[in-house]
């Protein structure tokens, strides 16, 4: 292929991606189920009398494009403003800190494993945290009345009861007002937020993190047994993470055909891997402690943006998952 052919497949490439994406964006925007939640009720009566029919999707997607976006940075994005402003002040902290320490807009940071993971945390906090602010709706809970959930039945309005007169006797509701059929309506004390955080998202962060760390290790062991040694920790640890994963299976569905799984058979082999792969166990331990990588770069450079934006997406579907309010 000439020099010439690299140029010209260089620039149509980038432009059909853009085309094709285009397109598919205002066609997914034109769909009439998705515009329910994408447009507000003003946007989609004005598409329904500007384009002829729900069919024409090109049409719907263009011209309801700019209400879509003032629905999503406005309404849909007000929860994540806290988190936002957040991310913005730690930002211009760091800015700050390598200007007046070494008098330059560039920064010089040294990563390691632990440093990570409580990034991760503290963007899971700082998503908790804003998520249930004052004017949340996360934190508004309705008096479970029968009146309420007609299509309920008796045992699991019984438990939501039973949980609502837990909270009350913890002191976590404050009363708010009355909602519908006079049922009460309370909003959730900051401090039992913060309890919430520690028992239902540490404790699984907790315990996904046991499970790739019994992952890293029966991985490695594997891939010693295989004779392959990957030239990065990282590729090792992708490679033993994957490796460890596909072994725990074959694990547990043996001990599951065998008819022996059940919860201390379990936690048994939770414990027993460490023990049999010690070796391994202490070169993770030693990794997640001691690893080190420098990386340097531009403040304003799309690595670090991207960085914590990646690691903010993993943070809220991971809360996603969770759901602990």
């Amino acid at each position: 292929m000439t020099e010439r052919m690299v140029r010209i497949f260089g620039s149509v490439f980038p432009v059909s991606l853009l085309l094709w994406g285009g397109y598919i964006l205002f066609a997914y925007l034109g769909v009439p189920v998705h515009g329910m939640v994408l447009f507000s009720g003003a946007v989609q009566e004005a598409l329904t009398l500007a384009c002829e029919g729900d069919a024409d999707l090109l049409c719907r997607g263009m011209r309801g494009f700019f209400g879509f976006l003032r629905l999503t940075l406005g309404e849909s994005l007000a929860p994540f403003r806290g988190y936002v402003v957040l991310s913005l002040g730690l930002w211009a902290f760091l800015f700050l800190w390598q200007w007046v320490r070494f008098q330059r807009t560039t920064f010089r940071i040294t990563f390691a494993p632990w440093k990570i993971f409580l990034l991760f945390i503290l963007s899971l906090w700082v998503f908790h945290i804003t998520l249930a602010g004052t004017t949340s709706r996360f934190r508004m809970l309705d008096e479970p009345l029968d009146e309420i959930y007609t299509n309920v039945k008796d045992q699991e309005v019984s438990e939501l009861q039973a949980n609502f007169r837990a909270l009350q006797d913890r002191n976590c509701l404050r009363y708010a007002g009355r909602g519908d059929h006079g049922a009460g309506v309370y909003q959730l004390r900051q401090r039992c937020i913060q309890q919430m955080f520690i028992a239902r998202v540490l404790s699984v962060v907790a315990f996904v993190s046991l499970f790739l760390f019994e992952c890293l290790i029966l991985g490695r062991g594997l891939l010693r047994f295989l004779r392959v040694r990957p030239a990065s920790l990282l590729v090792e640890a992708i490679i033993s993470v994957a490796l460890g994963a596909s072994g725990l299976i074959v694990i547990l569905w043996t001990l599951s055909i065998m008819g022996v799984f059940i919860m201390p058979v379990g936690w048994g082999v939770i414990l027993l891997l460490p023990l049999l792969f010690f070796r391994h166990t202490r070169y993770w331990f030693r990794c997640f402690f001691r690893a080190r990588w420098q990386v340097e770069g531009r403040l304003a450079s799309g690595s670090v943006i991207l960085a914590w934006l990646l690691l903010s997406y993993l943070a809220f579907n991971f809360l996603s998952v969770i759901r602990p309010f």
